[in-house]
């Protein structure tokens, strides 16, 4: 069996309906995914199908974790993640591309479905941009101890960087201007 073969559903002919599909994502899957931001991890993702007239309304449920590398420390962390998306497919006798991401098109003949990369693109858009791990809530933290040593101040108190102190920031203060008044 093809590695991602069990995600094509097999539309053509199917009554019009509601429809459950259920997935556990692992190694495996990103495995067969061509260069994967992301190598592994532990993600089910739910699929609710309803196929209309015309048209054919899924909804993604995605829950579990993704091995990525912590923002703060470098250590690498399984970053929880929790989305729904809907998408919209629907049929259309020319080929046609859709400029909303909520919207897809296939020919009215098409024999089935391949959600692999919806499935990969919703997990990837469920990972936050800033990944970083709460390190002290865990019995054995992932988090790199050395690294985070560089983050705290010489008395040990706390981080020398903090994000807060971006927004604390006046808005025309930035290196830019502290740049453009160094040349002036």
């Amino acid at each position: 069996m093809k590695p991602l073969e069990e995600f094509k559903i097999p539309i053509y002919g199917m009554r019009k309906d509601h429809y459950q599909f259920d997935y556990q994502i692992d190694k495996s899957f990103f495995d067969a995914i061509e260069a994967p931001l992301y190598t592994n991890g532990n993600v089910v993702v739910r699929v609710n199908m309803e196929k209309g007239v015309g048209m054919i309304t899924l909804d993604f449920e995605v829950l579990g974790t993704v091995q990525t590398e912590c923002d703060r420390c470098l250590a690498d962390i399984q970053m929880p993640i929790k989305d729904k998306q809907r998408l919209y497919i629907k049929y259309s006798e020319e080929e046609k591309d859709s400029a909303d991401d909520e919207i897809a098109y296939i020919h009215p003949e098409t024999p089935s479905l391949d959600l692999s990369h919806y499935i990969y693109e919703y997990i990837c858009i469920a990972v936050p941009f800033i990944k970083t791990y709460d390190c002290k809530a865990e019995p054995t933290p992932p988090c790199d101890p050395s690294m985070l040593a560089f983050l705290t101040d010489d008395e040990g108190n706390g981080t020398v960087y903090d994000e807060t102190d971006e927004a604390n920031d006046p808005p025309n203060q930035s290196i830019w201007d502290d740049l453009k008044n160094k040349l002036s």
